[in-house]
């Protein structure tokens, strides 16, 4: 009787630079396009005690949700008050979100130039998969036909060396990568979670570790689990992780049979605004 399975055994290492083009035999994504915003702030000078509004207007560009955003302005001095922190947005596809600050200027005798910013962060989910062709001894110089691919968002997601397996008696296994990368203009603030749904039934993923992270039964890992803190050092993750995945199989098929993996990886993504120079002149004086 034939067996067929697929085991997936994934170690993910901190990547401290950003990768170069690679492929994997499937489909490439285009670079996230665009900044999904616009920024009004009006007037750049202003008067000691006078208003200066800034209309911010946040545009979802991907393709899943941008849930739980915060927008907060930072690096104002205390003399200008405490803009309102807007959080708790959802933003679905295509859609905008208006956000406008009132702030007041701060009473001087001096001239007072600051150059604000607002950092704007949310959770976002990018799914991901790749094909596995397994093939039988008799079949390696066939053509085969393979995909991968990730939904458009702030990350890219790609593999290396997973996309077939040359089958072997008994068991049978490829090692290659899977490589998250900061795709966007912003940084990756922390993975909440990164998960790996077997292809079929009868198919098992052995694991999803990093280092001490996870063990042989998990199909996710989160910062939260024991030794997993790494997913939440901002500094080790900001322009991604790399995965080193193995995949096994029992299959004893005489034909080309091709298994797809599908995945998703959860986290939080913050990127800055500029809001440009902003000058208070004293009452009574050129500025």
């Amino acid at each position: 009787m034939k067996k067929e399975g697929i085991i997936v055994l994934i170690a993910l290492f901190a990547l401290a630079f950003s990768f170069g083009c690679i492929g994997g035999g499937g489909e490439e994504n285009e670079t996230a396009a665009g900044n999904g915003y616009t920024i009004n702030v009006n007037p750049k000078t202003v008067i000691a005690g006078g208003v200066i509004t800034v209309e911010l207007r946040l545009k979802n560009i991907f393709d899943n949700d941008m849930s739980d955003l915060s927008a907060v302005i930072k690096d104002l001095p205390s003399s200008f008050g405490t803009p309102e922190e807007n959080t708790g947005i959802l933003i679905t596809r295509g859609q905008e979100y208006p956000i406008i600050w009132t702030i007041e200027a701060p009473e001087t005798d001096l001239k007072q130039t600051v150059s604000p910013k607002i950092e704007v962060c949310f959770d976002y989910v990018t799914n991901f998969y790749f094909d596995t062709a397994l093939v039988p001894k008799d079949k390696v110089t066939e053509a085969i036909q393979v995909q991968s691919g990730y939904s458009n968002g702030p990350i890219k997601v790609t593999q290396v060396g997973l996309d077939k397996i040359f089958l072997k008696d008994g068991t049978s296994y490829t090692t290659g990568s899977l490589n998250i990368q900061n795709n966007w203009q912003g940084r990756i603030e922390r993975i909440n979670e990164i998960k790996i749904t077997p292809p079929a039934e009868n198919v098992a993923s052995e694991g999803v570790k990093y280092a001490k992270c996870g063990n042989d039964t998990t199909t996710s890992i989160k910062p939260e689990d024991t030794n997993c803190d790494i997913l939440e050092n901002k500094l080790a993750i900001g322009d991604g992780l790399t995965a080193t995945v193995k995949i096994t199989t029992d299959y004893d098929g005489s034909d080309i049979k091709v298994e797809r993996t599908n995945g998703e990886i959860n986290y939080t993504y913050c990127y800055e605004i500029p809001m440009g120079t902003i000058t208070v002149c004293p009452v009574g004086q050129r500025c």
